[in-house]
């Protein structure tokens, strides 16, 4: 009996095709918002979770979020190395093309070159690892940048303009099991330090340390603060989740609302 009403209810929904178009969009845009947000969500939340078991602590400059502000003297890398716990620590030089100014953000890691397949967990896809180990200017992008700008091995990679420019060559595209890591191109520690304009040998903008397993990563987080809270610049330093989340502070206070 209740078919009867189907040819009705057909007839309704053609006679008034404005409302029934509105109505259709209208749900299929909110059910596209739902699954968006729940997705970036879901992200963030995976990001953590990986961190988390990787026992990874960011130090940071306290009071600070834009890297281009962010400045810890580099011999603190020494002195976080000989806390009970700690199984590697090493120094980083962030440089960006801006500072939650665009959506297409553009991320170079500067790390000692013989640490770095020690800190991550990379693959090469195409490349070579000597080749970015013996030329001061060379790189290693993450897939995802290189599927993005069209950037392959030997190619000559340039972002901003001016004395604020950065060329590197690309010696290798490198897989790994985060996604997150394959959105950074990884370059040498020193070439950041002196590219053109700047001289920041002796400092860096943060400090990576990796713990051995079963070692509370909020106590050496607290450890590590309380060391340079009196020293020449203070730390603030958290579980690498915790800080990658803050620093998409703005992206997590949208979703929220």
């Amino acid at each position: 009996p209740m078919f009867k009403f189907i040819p009705y209810t057909l007839k309704t929904l053609w006679r008034h095709r404005s409302r029934t178009f509105l109505t259709v969009s209208g749900s299929a845009v909110a059910l596209f918002v739902f699954c968006f947000v729940g997705a970036v969500q879901e992200g963030m939340d995976d990001m953590q979770r990986r961190q988390a078991a990787k026992g990874s602590l960011v130090a940071f400059q306290a009071n600070k979020f834009c890297p281009a502000t962010s400045h810890l003297p580099q011999d603190y890398d020494q002195q976080i190395a000989r806390l009970d716990g700690v199984r590697e620590v090493f120094p980083v030089q962030v440089f960006t093309n801006n500072c939650r100014a665009s959506l297409d953000v553009v991320v170079f890691y500067g790390v000692p070159p013989e640490k770095i397949r020690k800190a991550r967990d990379f693959e090469l896809a195409s490349g070579s690892w000597s080749e970015f180990e013996n030329h001061q200017d060379a790189a290693v992008v993450g897939r995802a940048v290189a599927n993005r700008r069209g950037i392959q091995v030997g190619d000559k990679f340039s972002m901003g303009e001016g004395s604020n420019q950065l060329s590197v060559n690309v010696a290798g595209i490198f897989t790994s099991d985060d996604p997150s890591e394959e959105n950074y191109i990884y370059t040498h520690l020193e070439f950041l330090q002196r590219r053109r304009g700047l001289n920041l040998v002796g400092t860096v903008t943060q400090i990576e340390v990796l713990l051995n397993d079963g070692v509370d990563p909020i106590a050496i987080c607290r450890e590590i603060d309380a060391k340079f809270r009196g020293g020449p610049v203070e730390t603030d330093t958290r579980p690498k989740g915790v800080f990658q989340a803050k620093s998409l502070g703005d992206l997590t206070q949208l979703i929220g609302m």
